[in-house]
């Protein structure tokens, strides 16, 4: 779960970085991010992957 939310957010970050137009090109394909987002909070484990590989990360 872990590696496909990396994954998911590589992708999103790859894509942005590349588009000159600053359109995002990766869509949320079956809200798969929000969905996996979900069930790494319900497991308690999002916030700790978020300061791992964010700092300065604040959820909102």
């Amino acid at each position: 779960m872990e590696i496909l939310y990396a994954d998911l957010c590589e992708m999103g970050e790859r894509a942005t970085r590349e588009n000159s137009l600053g359109i995002k090109l990766v869509p949320d394909v079956l809200e798969l991010r929000k969905k996996t987002e979900d069930e790494l909070r319900k497991r308690g484990s999002l916030e700790g992957l978020l300061e791992k590989w964010n700092p300065n990360h604040i959820e909102s």
